[in-house]
């Protein structure tokens, strides 16, 4: 029995809908759901009647078109599937259909290997595939790629049926560094797949160049007022021609990269080329000498990237640069990632000795971080001799640059509770915090660290390790302070020191007068955990 396209669009519709079951569906809600679809595909303003819907969902009953849908209703107003999980385009294929897709593939099959057809490989392959998976009941012999779970799928049926009839959307997208979604209205003209990930290509106006937008950042899909608008001059096969991806900039020319891929990844680049302009230069016992001819995208240093220490980009330069910036990052991101074992470590020095040193406490990436929100929240003096007090509420980006993981660890294991009470940044250190003293604050950690200074390599620290256990009394701080040795600790940029309260400490007089842009953060703790590991 042939079924028109409204009629399969209804059904489709009103699958969808019973699907939900987070939710309760009367015939109302079903007919205003089909108008909606059959508008939005096919255009049709005038809507559809009671009837048809009861004529629809007596159809997808039946066993007429194979469906036998469970459909219900309850309290004589709701409908519903019976079976959960149940959907038409769930239903089994009977031996007719199995013969007839044979047919198609057995047909599809005759043009595998010419030129005009070749796109239709992988159809014919997962047809052939699927047919034979349900001829003879066994698991699929062909798994293709997929990410069942990436967002914005849903929008690709959408997108694509706008393109075809040359409509334009309103869009509600966020970019992964918009802090807010923007709403605009796109004018599409490609869907197009990388990496099992789908983007849409077009534009926002005359005046801009074709934009490429991930579907996985798109939040909502509605229909648009504007009149489309036609890029003539848009070729997707010249416009992909010279990048790798899906980043294209339009007034960039392609660049000659060079790369040496080792011996033991050369066999992967030569029967998978990385672009269609690679060509191999030379050869040798230790690999290959490869030569392509590509714009430099985000897309190309993945790859280089991904091949980890197997590749080596000989030129341009601006290239090898950039690579060689990329490994520092990762590496220093290895050496500052502090594990399970590093907090109990710097746990057992805190309660033994009063502090703890923690090297690589930030990457150098986040150092700088840190000294441009300090620029931007106006903490640099002129003058340079002034202490400058943070307020965490006034520069909430330069307390999250602060904050790392790292220090939520280390206060999460010390102190159970983290609750910060202030931040004072230096760029000239105050006097009174080279005169040993104990410190009388009771329930306050102190965390020290230093920024990276051209000048020194290291900032010495003297401190009196195990007064944190006591309370003294200013006789008995003299007593140690002038017949014991202190202990030196030289902290490098990046690394952090951790004070419990009490402990009695001081700066090394080398570095009086000089600039060393140092921030020290006080963390309250609760005064009742504190002071059970006190003796008075």
């Amino acid at each position: 029995m042939p079924v028109n396209r409204n009629a399969l669009i209804r059904y489709k519709t009103i699958d969808k809908c019973l699907q939900n079951h987070y939710r309760q569906w009367t015939l109302e809600d079903l007919i205003e759901a089909c108008s909606e679809a059959l508008y939005e595909y096919e255009g049709i303003v005038k809507g559809i009647s009671k009837r048809t819907v009861q004529l629809d969902i007596q159809m997808m009953r039946s066993d007429k078109l194979g469906y036998n849908a469970p459909i219900i209703v309850y309290d004589n107003k709701y409908y519903e599937y019976e079976e959960k999980g149940y959907s038409i385009t769930n239903i089994p294929l009977t031996g007719k259909d199995l013969e007839k897709m044979s047919e198609a593939v057995e047909f599809m099959k005759q043009f595998k290997g010419f030129s005009h057809f070749r796109e239709l490989d992988v159809v014919i392959q997962k047809l052939e595939d699927h047919v034979h998976s349900h001829k003879k009941k066994k698991k699929p012999v062909i798994d293709f790629e997929k990410n069942e779970n990436l967002r914005g799928l849903e929008f690709l049926d959408v997108l694509y049926q706008t393109i075809i009839q040359q409509r334009a959307v309103k869009l509600t997208y966020q970019s992964f560094k918009a802090r807010q979604a923007n709403v605009f209205d796109f004018h599409p003209y490609l869907l197009k797949e990388f990496r099992n990930r789908w983007f849409v290509l077009g534009i926002r106006n005359k005046k801009e160049p074709i934009l490429t937008l991930a579907l996985d950042r798109i939040m909502a899909v509605h229909p648009s007022e504007a009149s489309f608008l036609f890029k003539e001059d848009f070729d997707p096969q010249v416009y992909f021609k010279d990048v790798i991806g899906v980043t294209v900039e339009e007034n960039i020319k392609p660049e000659r990269i060079v790369l040496n891929v080792s011996h033991k990844h050369a066999n992967y680049v030569i029967t998978k080329p990385l672009h269609s302009s690679q060509k191999v230069i030379s050869r040798d016992s230790y690999g290959v000498m490869i030569e392509l001819m590509v714009q430099h995208n985000f897309e190309l240093e993945k790859e280089i990237l991904g091949m980890g220490e197997g590749i080596l980009v000989i030129t341009p330069e601006s290239l090898k640069r950039r690579i060689i910036s990329r490994m520092s990052e990762a590496l220093d991101f290895y050496n500052t990632t502090l594990t399970g074992k590093s907090f109990d470590i710097i746990h057992k020095k805190l309660e033994n000795k009063g502090f703890a040193v923690v090297n690589n406490l930030y990457t150098k990436r986040a150092l700088h971080q840190i000294e441009s929100n300090l620029i931007q929240a106006g903490q640099f003096d002129p003058e340079g001799k002034v202490e400058k007090r943070i307020d965490p509420v006034t520069s909430p980006r330069l307390k999250d640059s602060l904050i790392n993981v790292n220090i939520e660890k280390i206060m999460g294991k010390a102190s159970a509770v983290m609750e910060i009470k202030e931040v004072n940044f230096y760029q000239y250190l105050p006097e009174k915090l080279f005169t040993w003293m104990q410190m009388d604050e009771g329930e306050v950690f102190s965390l020290l660290f230093f920024l990276e200074h051209p000048r020194m390599s290291s900032f010495p620290l003297l401190v009196f390790p195990g007064t944190h256990k006591n309370i003294l009394n200013s006789s008995g701080q003299k007593l140690i302070t002038e017949n014991s040795s202190p202990s030196e600790i030289n902290l490098l940029p990046g690394a952090g020191i951790l004070f419990k309260p009490l402990l009695i400490r001081c700066f090394h007089e080398v570095l009086k007068d000089k600039k060393v842009r140092c921030i020290e953060i006080k963390f309250q703790i609760p005064s009742t955990k504190f002071q059970t590991n006190l003796k008075p």
